[in-house]
């Protein structure tokens, strides 16, 4: 992803809303965000930006901006929200005028609970089975890279026929970022939001370590075997595309976004 623009200071948020882990509300969120946009001509704003804010800020970006990045990516029903109040379709991109509506609480009560996502089987989601998912629905569909733009659409926006476990999976990698920039810079540093589907294929192998295995087993002690699920679920999506032919059901990974890179 190109710059965003000059940086410089950041007005005041708003409040409303319950705060998250990073601190932040909807309203407190996209107040950051809005006049952020506004100092530094972004408009709109997409999840891959929103990736590049959290995980890897150019140079003096406030820390409530890098916060607020984080928060819409944990909390995608509420980036949808505030992107969809206006145009419905959930293409994945809010205006600054999207943005000025919720910090004005336009967005308040649209916060659901930060529960992480599971698999069909009713196991909990890990950086390890949602790469399982990620990298067979990829390879089944001929896609060689993805980056959070396509996960976004795959989450909230999915095409006809995708298994809800990719859906799923693509969810826990938008709710946490520091999982999904471990595989993407797996093979090139520099967290630049763009991934090789062979980095996730590397991590659903357990070749990559998980950041947030820490918090997510912490209590756990009966969590199944997370290669396991990984391995089931890459032959369950592969059994699905032998027996249906070529591409399976037809399903197609969103294609990595690449017209707002330089915003």
């Amino acid at each position: 992803m190109g710059g965003d623009g000059a940086l410089g200071g950041i007005g005041g948020a708003g409040v409303g809303g319950a705060a998250d882990s990073t601190g932040m509300t909807p309203q407190s969120a996209a107040g950051a965000l809005s006049s952020y946009m506004s100092q530094n001509g972004v408009d709109p704003i997409t999840p891959n930006q929103l990736y590049q804010l959290s995980q890897n800020p150019p140079a003096g970006t406030p820390p409530d901006v890098s916060k607020a990045a984080q928060f819409m990516l944990q909390n995608p029903d509420v980036f949808k929200a505030i992107e969809t109040h206006d145009v419905p379709g959930a293409d994945g991109k809010a205006g600054i005028g999207d943005m000025q509506w919720a910090a004005q609480g336009g967005a308040d009560g649209t916060q659901g609970a930060q529960a992480q996502p599971t698999m069909s089987d009713g196991s909990p989601v890990t950086m390890q089975s949602a790469a399982g998912a990620i990298a067979a629905y990829g390879q089944q569909n001929g896609v060689g890279t993805t980056d959070p733009n396509s996960l976004y659409q795959l989450a909230m926006n999915p095409p006809t026929g995708t298994p809800p476990d990719v859906q799923s999976a693509a969810k826990f990698m938008l709710q946490n970022p520091s999982a999904y920039q471990a595989i993407e810079t797996a093979d090139v540093k520099g967290a630049d939001g763009l991934s090789a589907m062979a980095n996730f294929q590397k991590a659903a192998q357990g070749g990559i370590a998980d950041p947030t295995a820490r918090t997510a087993t912490a209590g756990a002690s009966s969590s199944p075997d997370t290669s396991k699920v990984a391995s089931q679920m890459m032959m369950r999506m592969m059994l699905m595309s032998s027996g249906m032919g070529g591409n399976g059901l037809g399903m197609q990974m969103p294609k990595p976004s690449t017209d707002d890179d330089d915003v």
